[in-house]
């Protein structure tokens, strides 16, 4: 089971999924946040092992914990593998549907029309998955939909 992780109500509402699925079928959450910062070229980005690049993944791990942590408490016995990607969130996500039985992802659809499209990452893994993928647009109840994203 893998799932998109940032700090939006969207995807909090696609790790509850998740994680009931994944309690029901008894097998694993694999929760990948990816960041794409700068391009390629740039040394601390190009090389995973840099300082730098150790540090940005430690601070994000440490934010996708705080995410995860509702979630973990209510489904204890979920084990849960956390991944931090140096990627396009739709080109990681896809990478990792290689090897699940089923993709999560919460979509925020921006754009015109907004309640009736999907947003850009949503659509990516739908037309590249290899497995099956569910899309959330659920939100959670008291979050500001406008609160600072990290991802």
């Amino acid at each position: 089971m893998v799932v998109g992780v940032d700090d939006s109500p969207e995807a909090r509402a696609a790790l509850r999924l998740a994680f009931e699925a994944a309690e029901v079928r008894g097998v694993p959450v694999v929760a990948v946040h990816a960041y794409d910062y700068g391009p390629r070229e740039a040394p601390w980005i190009s090389d995973p092992q840099s300082a730098v690049a150790t540090k940005l993944k430690e601070q994000l791990a440490g934010k996708v914990e705080e995410v995860l942590a509702e979630v973990k408490e209510a489904h204890p016995h979920v084990p849960i593998e956390i991944q931090i990607v140096g990627s396009r969130p739709q080109d990681a996500l896809v990478e990792a549907s290689k090897q699940a039985g089923l993709v999560v992802v919460g979509s925020r659809g921006r754009g015109g029309f907004s309640g009736l499209l999907l947003g850009s990452t949503s659509k990516h893994v739908l037309r590249e998955a290899y497995c099956p993928v569910i899309v959330t647009r659920g939100k959670d109840e008291g979050t500001d939909e406008a609160s600072a994203r990290w991802l």
